[in-house]
């Protein structure tokens, strides 16, 4: 059984999150903890049996190592030197959790779409059955079966098909908030079902987009956002000197 406030405590006081893998040592999500040794899922299907680790002492790159009876299944762990370091917390059910009140997020959505609306953009209702879930192959999707005709549906991974379909048909501003699905391991960065935005205009560069998320941000918190630009080369050059 977990101690719930040891466990609240290192996740509030120790743990030093999402630091950049470095490729030593063996990275995955907990999916069972024995008395001497954790499951981990890697890969989707690569299935690791580890020895629990044992080393308490901290690391000066990945900070406090957790203890394994801390653990719970879901979380994202990085086991080096019989060292066990959380990348990422598997925060379903945690008491402290702050969530979205519905009043809260109604507002939210409010907010969200009336800043689209002054903005000139028309609010389209994509379907939630679908013969094609999206376009991306590594992104998993889900499928429903009517019942009585025993046809397959997709559930969509993003409106993203629907909506250019709307663009081919000449609406030059549109977006959509809309429920999507994605068949991925639950975690604490990632729901089966979630809210998605997406924005489209025609015949504009993407400087115009970074323009819109400024703005809608600044709307949304009532303070000036300054986004912070690169890219992918100044990234890799800056995180892996290449």
């Amino acid at each position: 059984m977990i101690d719930q406030d040891k466990r609240q405590h290192f996740l509030k006081s120790e743990w030093v999150g999402y630091k950049p893998f470095s490729g030593e040592g063996v990275a995955g999500r907990v999916i069972a903890i024995g008395e001497n040794s954790l499951t981990l899922l890697r890969d989707k299907n690569l299935l690791d049996h580890l020895v629990t680790p044992t080393i308490d002492h901290a690391d000066p790159f990945w900070g406090k190592p957790i203890p394994v009876s801390l653990l719970r299944v879901g979380d994202v762990v990085h086991i080096k030197n019989k060292a066990c370091f959380l990348l990422s917390p598997n925060r379903t059910d945690e008491p402290w959790e702050t969530r979205f009140e519905p009043t809260d997020w109604s507002i939210f959505l409010d907010e969200v779409s009336q800043f689209f609306k002054d903005e000139g953009f028309q609010y389209i209702h994509t379907p939630t059955l679908v013969t094609s879930p999206g376009v991306d192959h590594h992104i998993d999707f889900m499928e429903v079966e009517g019942v009585r005709t025993q046809r397959r549906w997709c559930l969509p991974t993003s409106p993203e098909i629907q909506l250019k379909k709307h663009l081919c048909e000449g609406y030059d501003r549109i977006f959509e908030i809309k429920p999507c699905f994605r068949d991925d391991l639950p975690g604490p960065h990632h729901k089966a079902e979630f809210m998605m935005i997406e924005w489209y205009r025609n015949y504009v560069d993407l400087q115009q987009i970074h323009n819109d998320l400024e703005r809608l941000l600044q709307h949304l918190t009532g303070r000036k956002i300054e986004i912070l630009k690169t890219t992918v080369a100044e990234c890799f050059q800056k995180h892996l000197d290449f």
